[in-house]
């Protein structure tokens, strides 16, 4: 029956200012005050039967039931819900003027820091697009187009050509909210008097949410600057980095790709030149098991493609053999195993082989019987692994 100081709850008034959550627009905040009490209402929604739902903190004495209280709207907060909520009319008109009239609403999200707007379409918006759609949205922005509304009868407001949400449901009488004579739609939302009020608009991403739905991510006004600032500070800060002017980075980037480009491809040379080098040692101690010749070595800093190389060059020389080898330079253990088509012949599988193998340093991985590869974490037991190929034949 009461909310004491301190105490969060919900109000209902006999009437409201308020707007209430709906259509995808957040309900309002702002203050409620009596003779005895004062509080702020941190959100409004509206139930099934009509009541609206204030949502308050009381900050001073106690609110009851039956006493008058004055309501206060924050119209900082309406404003900038409004700004985001008229500016889905204008880019619901875009798009249909871009993709054509097959796009239709699927669902918004209209906040004071943004706005989020989900639209039927079975492929994603290029560039191109998504520059178009921004410039037309923000040509009537700054054209400045009165925003007005009415409510009629429906069958009027379809004569007229106003734009419904598909699936929604209304009644006889429904609210039209008119901007200029680019757009017309039935709404029941808060919206800016002016589109000029708007300031401007800025799309931040384009994403599918689900099978020919896409959503589309937006600012207005000064969150835009916001956001101009934020990349601001990032390009000042790439600049730093790559030592570079904020109008060169992607200029830097590309070079410092190419560099990287060649640097890798000298290590990955000079790895397989090195691995392929060890080879005279793996022979040297190779041993013939059961008509199979078997060749192990270790080859740290080979990396997979340097193993590949060495295990090839090895495979070679011999019409029945298996090959296994080890790299445990790194973080973790790469094994290559490889066998020749007159060992696989024999029953030899290299994807069984390496499995054991890597289940000694506490890893996994497999393959097919004339090549495969594994990880192991234990690089202690890397030559208890390469040790157990013998014992497996």
């Amino acid at each position: 029956d009461s909310l004491s100081e301190g105490m969060s709850g919900y109000i209902v008034f006999d009437k409201t200012p308020f707007y209430a959550e709906g259509g995808g627009e957040t309900g309002d905040t702002g203050k409620v005050s009596s003779k005895l009490a004062s509080g702020s209402i941190t959100d409004t929604k509206k139930t099934a039967d009509g009541k609206y739902y204030h949502f308050v903190t009381v900050t001073e004495g106690k609110f009851s039931i039956g006493e008058k209280a004055t309501l206060e709207v924050c119209e900082e907060t309406r404003m900038a819900v409004s700004r985001n909520h008229s500016v889905t009319h204008l880019l619901h008109k875009s798009l249909k003027n871009r993709l054509g009239d097959s796009v239709g609403q699927a669902g918004s999200l209209v906040t004071p820091e943004r706005m989020r707007f989900d639209f039927t379409s079975d492929n994603a918006l290029t560039i191109d697009d998504l520059k178009a759609v921004e410039a037309e949205v923000n040509k009537y922005i700054m054209a400045s187009l009165p925003v007005s509304w009415e409510v009629m009868p429906i069958e009027e407001a379809k004569k007229l050509g106003a734009t419904a949400m598909f699936g929604d449901k209304y009644g006889d009488k429904v609210r039209v909210v008119r901007m200029g004579d680019y757009s017309m739609e039935l709404c029941g939302g808060c919206h800016v008097k002016n589109t000029s009020q708007i300031g401007l608009f800025k799309i931040l991403s384009e994403s599918g949410v689900a099978a020919g739905v896409r959503r589309i991510e937006a600012v207005t006004a000064m969150a835009v600057l916001d956001e101009l600032y934020n990349y601001q500070n990032l390009a000042q800060a790439t600049s730093e980095i790559l030592k570079c002017a904020p109008s060169d980075i992607s200029k830097k980037a590309q070079s410092i790709m190419a560099e990287l480009k060649d640097v890798n491809s000298k290590c990955e040379s000079m790895s397989a030149k090195l691995a392929t080098s060890g080879a005279d040692d793996i022979l040297k101690n190779s041993k013939e098991i059961n008509g199979v010749t078997v060749m192990t070595g270790m080859a740290n800093g080979a990396g997979i493609d340097g193993l590949r190389a060495l295990g090839d060059s090895l495979k070679e020389k011999f019409d029945c053999a298996l090959i296994a080898l080890c790299d445990a330079g790194g973080d973790k253990v790469t094994f290559v195993t490889m066998a020749t088509d007159d060992a696989v012949k024999k029953g030899v599988h290299a994807g069984k082989i390496i499995k054991e193998m890597a289940a000694v340093c506490g890893g996994g991985g497999g393959g097919r019987p004339d090549s495969a590869q594994a990880g192991g974490k234990d690089k202690s037991k890397a030559q208890d692994a390469l040790n157990l190929v013998y014992t497996l034949l």
